[in-house]
């Protein structure tokens, strides 16, 4: 058994040295570790020269930009010669907890040719901030997994350093072709990482995938304290607060009227949310981001998720018999991508009217009988 990680860079020595560090407190360590700088003049391998690791490090020079899918090719070629029998795909700027290649192998020994986590997590770096979440499944990338996670063995690499040479443009991606040339030949399996996931996927401004993800700017938590509607409520009356957790953002309180107001942003929706009403005398319930509903709840007891980068796609609310009797109750939500805002009784559920639609705000608002 000889396994090999490689990995390209570009233009960051700083990811390339955190690579070499990472795979050295790796529990099962790598036999060699190739990284393939391209499309820059200079070589910046002193970032890794005065590392002493277990394993040789092979540090290949492309001095000119050369296509997508050569940025792997290359590297994986070099481990192919040196005769590795099992390989990991990494990127330079994601991380990897100590137990990776260990959770690699294992799927690969369980009879898999082909494995890819299907949970990560994801940090999101922005200029003075970042966003973190522990575990989400990851569906953004071809593969059907974070594809920097991927690890293979020998006869598959073989089957995709052919595939690679092949491509000669027709997927503008190395993944893609993984997923749509290589995989189906073989036993390739989407791991389930969901109780411990093995990676972290890194979103930046330089990220090919992700570069959109980010925020530099969030609003000050103000601008989503304002009421929704101009028109006059009269809930301050009866002490009702609502409290939203926002992406990117946390928990926010309503403050006066019972209300968030949305960004227009869906990176902004409301992943979960409670409401505070005296005998708790409103229940609540939401839909998920996969189009479930949650049971019903009262006296502020949060319904939704945290951490998990999902925001919410419905909500109902209801008022208590008692309260039922001296007010009515509107409920008024903000959806990601609609031009007008969304209106429900009572009881009613409020969705959104594209599947998916990120809820941004919404109020509540309550008249005397």
């Amino acid at each position: 058994m000889k396994i090999g990680v490689f990995t390209p860079t570009f233009n960051r020595p700083d990811c390339a040295r955190n690579l070499v560090l990472q795979m050295a407190q790796q529990q099962l360590q790598p036999n060699v570790l190739a990284i393939h700088q391209n499309g820059s003049p200079h070589s910046y391998e002193w970032a890794v020269a005065d590392l002493r690791t277990a394993f040789p490090i092979r540090w290949l020079h492309t001095p000119t930009k050369i296509p997508q899918d050569q940025w792997y090719s290359v590297p994986l070629a070099q481990l192919l010669d040196e005769q590795c029998t099992h390989f990991f795909w990494c990127d330079h700027d994601d991380i990897y907890l100590s137990h990776h290649l260990d959770h690699g192998m294992r799927q690969l020994a369980d009879g898999a040719d082909f494995a890819v986590n299907s949970h990560c997590g994801l940090l999101k770096l922005a200029a003075n901030r970042y966003d973190f979440t522990a575990n989400t499944r990851f569906t953004s990338h071809a593969p059907g997994g974070m594809s920097s996670s991927m690890c293979f063995n020998r006869p598959f690499a073989l089957q995709l350093m052919q595939d690679l040479s092949e491509n000669r443009g027709a997927h503008n991606y190395s993944d893609e072709v993984v997923r749509h040339i290589t995989m189906p030949r073989f036993n390739a399996v989407v791991a389930d990482t969901s109780p411990e996931p093995s990676t972290i996927y890194v979103s930046h401004r330089a990220s090919l995938t992700s570069s959109s993800w980010p925020m530099d700017e969030v609003p000050p938590i103000s601008e989503f304290q304002r009421p929704l509607l101009d028109k006059p409520w009269s809930a301050v009356e009866l002490d009702t607060r609502l409290m939203a957790h926002i992406g990117h953002v946390g928990d926010v309180c309503s403050v006066g009227a019972p209300a968030i107001h949305g960004q227009g942003d869906s990176r902004l929706g409301i992943q979960g949310l409670s409401i505070a009403a005296p005998g708790d005398g409103i229940g609540y319930q939401v839909r998920l981001a996969d189009g479930q509903w949650t049971d019903w709840h009262t006296g502020a007891n949060f319904a939704g998720t945290r951490n998990r980068s999902a925001s919410l796609t419905g909500v109902a609310v209801c008022l208590s018999e008692a309260l039922r009797a001296q007010w009515t109750l509107t409920l008024v939500a903000d959806f990601a991508r609609e031009r007008s805002l969304r209106w429900a009784g009572d009881g009613e559920p409020c969705v959104a009217r594209n599947p998916g639609g990120a809820l941004l705000g919404l109020q509540l608002v309550m008249r005397e009988v």
